[in-house]
């Protein structure tokens, strides 16, 4: 596979950092990689297009933020919500086409998609939908701590009642020291349940949460965790 929709149990559980992890992983590896976040809301303009700007430096691209974010929303809710609150709607079938458009342009891309797996763009579409349209494999990204069992399996099969194929799942930390009891058996025990790959756990980055700048938060990408490399070799397999 060299495309990859990042989604995930909820939001803010580190897709952004993932994805961008997963950039710079391959920029390392010299491969011609896009990013996209199709979808975002935010209080503002500049926040709505912070994380396209990370996942962008991640794989040293020189490209407006605006056409890698192209749908952008005032409030920070569902585009569903947010849209409504604007009097607009969310063009489904222009994302798709800019996406596929935007994908042949790259040897591979790294797609964010917005909150998670289950989050509404329209009366009758969700993110899920929009992944399974795109005929992408989807990467799960999930919190390593307690709850994590019954949001991953609900994720995954939600995602697989919408018929989207699913490359794994990897699971993000947030906070440091030692694991917890439920980080030692909670993730593998979704991957027993569900039958899914592990890709493992990607360590939480204090210095990413107090950036204050890009450039900072570039500096401190987990690119070279074990987890992301494992997706990273995936995407460079021949074939």
């Amino acid at each position: 596979m060299r495309t990859l929709f990042i989604t995930g149990t909820d939001t803010g559980i580190g897709k952004t950092i993932v994805a961008a992890s997963i950039a710079r992983a391959l920029r390392a590896r010299a491969v011609d990689v896009g990013v996209l976040k199709p979808f975002a809301s935010g209080n503002d303009d500049e926040e709505a297009l912070s994380d396209i700007r990370l996942l962008q430096g991640a794989a040293a691209l020189i490209e407006p933020p605006t056409a890698g974010t192209p749908f952008r929303f005032h409030a920070p809710l569902a585009p569903l919500s947010a849209a409504r609150l604007e009097s607009r709607h969310v063009p489904v079938p222009q994302a798709l086409r800019l996406v596929r458009d935007y994908m042949a342009g790259h040897t591979a891309t790294i797609i964010e998609g917005v909150g998670g797996a289950a989050v509404p763009l329209t009366e009758r579409i969700l993110v899920s939908d929009f992944i399974h349209d795109l005929n992408l494999p989807a990467l799960i990204v999930a919190r390593s701590a307690l709850g994590t069992i019954n949001h991953s399996l609900t994720c995954i099969e939600h995602l697989r009642t919408r018929h989207v194929q699913i490359s794994g799942i990897l699971f993000v930390r947030h906070e440091e020291g030692p694991l917890s009891q439920a980080e030692q058996v909670g993730p593998p025990t979704v991957c027993e349940l569900s039958g899914m790959r592990n890709y493992g756990l990607v360590p939480h980055i204090p210095e990413i949460a107090s950036a204050t700048s890009d450039d900072s938060r570039l500096q401190y990408l987990p690119w070279q965790c074990e987890a992301i490399q494992a997706v990273a070799n995936d995407l460079t397999l021949p074939g």
